[in-house]
């Protein structure tokens, strides 16, 4: 912590002993007298590639979003030993992510098997157990899951879901009161006590509730619908449709649907998808699930869907895949499969994805589809990731994006003239697309057009952004390489001028020159050494691949 007080100043530079961070006031002296002792460094005894490393290795990838990284390092912890209860109940936890219901009850019970009070597996049992409608067994699993502390409020909050879905009022308000005892800021918890004293008609309580909320968040959707459905006036509904002004308001409604819908309100839900103003495609075929019961309001709402637009529509929800796979027995039409499949890949489900999006055969008019599609087959399937690319520029010429991912493909396989003409033209007329750009430029160095490209690299702008170094790196190995061709030429004057002219860092391209230290420059001082050394004896260079494969790799 002293480096840290001697390097924090102002914007004049000088020295601070204490700074503001929000409104708290944080001395620098203070914390150094506070310096913590928390081990940074791992021993080195420690055998990252044990069942137990690996495990530690699995759930922090987790933790980092590296979904398929982290099930890799699992499934070896467990190859080396299958009776490891972390890494059991981390692989049930992750199965129920990727709403693979079946394996992560498995799981669970493996892990039950090894410690029947484990909380953690307890709480992964009840879910899954509630997906695949073992009601008591569900019922039982949280109950022991709320025997821990750190499960205790979110076990009961699941258990008066389910007393909900019973139409046990009484049982499920008790347990929100129960949930709100471990966690006083349970809001899920909050909203159930709620509903429910709005059903029993406890109004003082549901006033007094209705207060908390307020207090913790004014401005809940959930605490004026409420009061609309308890008081069913048209000022009351106003005021609620009035107070969503989100960008996306029909996401709103949808989630406040979907929360009701498992609380087996489905006349809420209704309510909600009623009342919302955009009727998203998702939102109509919800709408025809919810109606399943009357063949008459099923053939006019799925009719409706299958005329709705799958234009920026990104399910992600769990309760969406049911309704889809519900959708899909009960029509012909190709959306009900896509957006299953974007579910399944949205958790990491590429083999479910593919499966889905393969089992479409129809004359898709929908770009996105194809750009999907095409970014799961394998690299034996060149000739179908190509073709549904080119469709999808075909859909929708004017999408940049398409054109991007097609060139950048195209540079993968070593196809590199037809990348180049895939986005050249584009870029032309585009040239504020700076994203297009840097792949026209890795395009033209693909194709030893490294001139082009540095003329390109000095008009081009890029916005920074979060390890922008792309644009710089370009530069480098276009300067590079044209040194070495100068040097190949004997044209020793120009070549030493790109040298000196790669070491420099230009404003335009998105990133701002590192601290000296921190620059390493031994790949131009080589090559800068190679040329004088070249000009100095009038001999012929003959190593020159030898520094184009180092500047290829920067």
């Amino acid at each position: 912590m002293e480096t840290l007080t001697k390097t924090i100043t102002d914007i004049k530079g000088k020295k601070l002993s204490s700074f503001k961070l929000g409104t708290t006031y944080f001395d620098l002296h203070d914390v150094m007298k506070n310096d913590l002792s928390r081990p940074v460094v791992s021993p080195s005894d420690f055998d990252w590639n044990s069942a137990f490393g690996l495990y530690l290795l699995g759930r922090d990838a987790l933790n980092q979003r590296a979904i398929a990284k982290g099930e890799d390092y699992l499934r070896q912890s467990l190859q080396k030993d299958h009776s490891l209860l972390p890494a059991i109940v981390e692989m049930s936890s992750l199965q129920y992510r990727k709403l693979n219901f079946d394996s992560a009850l498995f799981y669970a019970k493996k892990g039950l098997a090894i410690d029947t009070y484990d909380p953690e597996a307890n709480f992964i049992f009840g879910l899954a157990s509630k997906q695949a409608g073992n009601y008591f067994d569900a019922l039982d699993a949280f109950e022991i899951a709320s025997l821990s502390s750190g499960y205790r409020s979110a076990a009961f909050t699941e258990l008066s879901k389910m007393y909900f879905s019973g139409n046990e009022y009484e049982t499920a308000h008790s347990y929100a009161v129960k949930a709100l005892r471990s966690d006083y800021d349970n809001m899920t918890a909050l909203q159930l006590k709620l509903v429910a004293e709005r059903i029993l008609k406890l109004n003082d309580k549901f006033n007094e509730t209705k207060d908390q909320i307020v207090q913790r968040n004014p401005l809940n959707h959930f605490v004026a619908f409420e009061f609309y459905w308890k008081n069913r006036t048209e000022d009351f509904k106003e005021a609620f449709v009035k107070a969503i002004r989100s960008e996306l308001p029909d996401e709103t409604y949808l989630e406040m649907a979907i929360w009701y819908f498992n609380l087996g309100r489905t006349e809420e839900s209704k309510e909600l998808l009623k009342m919302a103003p955009q009727k998203n495609n998702l939102i109509e075929y919800w709408q025809a699930f919810l109606d399943r019961d009357n063949p008459e309001e099923i053939k006019q709402k799925l009719s409706v869907a299958e005329k709705g637009s799958p234009k920026m529509m990104f399910p992600f929800r769990e309760e969406t895949q049911a309704v889809m796979e519900w959708a899909m027995k009960n029509t012909a039409d190709w959306k009900p499969g896509y957006y299953s499949a974007l579910i399944q890949n949205f958790r990491n489900n590429k083999s479910n994805t593919k499966d889905l999006l393969g089992k479409i055969e129809t004359n898709v008019e929908f770009a996105p589809f194809y750009i999907t599609r095409s970014r799961l087959y394998n690299i034996s399937e060149r000739s179908k990731k190509l073709t549904d690319l080119k469709k999808a520029i075909e859909l929708d010429e004017n999408e940049w994006r398409y054109k991007k991912e097609l060139a950048e493909y195209y540079l993968q396989i070593n196809e590199n003239e037809n990348a180049l003409q895939t986005v050249q033209d584009y870029y032309k007329s585009h040239s504020d697309n700076y994203i297009i750009g840097m792949i026209y430029i890795k395009a033209l160095m693909a194709n030893n057009r490294f001139d082009i490209a540095e003329k390109v690299l000095t008009e081009i702008n890029i916005l920074p952004f979060e390890n922008a170094t792309i644009g710089h790196q370009y530069y480098l190995q276009t300067k590079l390489m044209l040194a070495l061709n100068y040097l190949e030429n004997h044209q020793y004057k120009k070549a030493l001028k790109k040298v000196s002219e790669s070491r420099l860092w230009p404003l335009n391209l998105g990133v701002g020159k590192p601290y000296g230290d921190m620059i390493n420059t031994n790949i131009q001082d080589d090559i800068e050494s190679l040329i004088k050394d070249a000009e100095k004896n009038k001999k012929k260079v003959t190593d020159l691949e030898k520094y184009r494969e180092r500047i290829r790799n920067i």
